[in-house]
């Protein structure tokens, strides 16, 4: 991907969405998620387990709440079904109010 492109070639980039919550947070929980496997040896059948744990429980969601007042991603279903399957967020997550 690109973000594995612009690191291996030291360079920076910006990842945000509308609201800096919903997109911003699947993609800057992957890529915290390929850093952990890539750098610190994460083995494979952590990484889906990892994901879904900082999309669950880690600082992403507060963000959603201070954002809007929910704690939920504000995506629907339509959103849900063209999300590459690595930004798609876990079942009970998403729902929130869409901004």
């Amino acid at each position: 991907m690109v973000d594995e492109a612009v690191r291996l070639m030291s360079g920076s980039r910006v990842t945000s969405c509308k609201s800096a919550k919903d997109r911003t947070a699947m993609s800057v929980t992957y890529e915290s998620v390929c850093v952990l496997s890539r750098e610190h040896s994460l083995v494979s059948t952590g990484f889906h387990n990892t994901l879904a744990a900082l999309r669950s429980h880690g600082v992403r969601p507060l963000n959603c709440k201070k954002n809007t007042g929910s704690g939920k991603y504000a995506f629907n279903g339509f959103q849900l079904k063209i999300l590459p399957k690595e930004y798609r967020p876990p079942i009970g997550t998403y729902g929130g109010k869409i901004t």
